[in-house]
């Protein structure tokens, strides 16, 4: 599964660089998952974010429940 993330506040994607135009100082990336019955992990994902030397956190937690 491959998908491109989208970015608020004007921030974009160019080949392997973000792009963040100046004076944004937050933005949300947003990434489609795919909503299926398949427990994927037995905790959440999580993904370090590193941007000119800030680290931040993201996560995609599964909602689906063992059977």
């Amino acid at each position: 599964y491959n998908t491109t993330p989208t970015f608020s506040n004007g921030v974009s994607l160019v080949g392997s660089n973000l792009i963040v135009p100046a004076g944004v100082s937050s933005f949300t990336v947003t990434v489609a998952t795919i909503d299926d019955t398949i427990v994927d992990s037995a905790s959440p994902e999580s993904l370090p974010l590193v941007i000119g030397g800030v680290t931040g956190a993201g996560g995609i937690i599964d909602n689906d429940q063992p059977s």
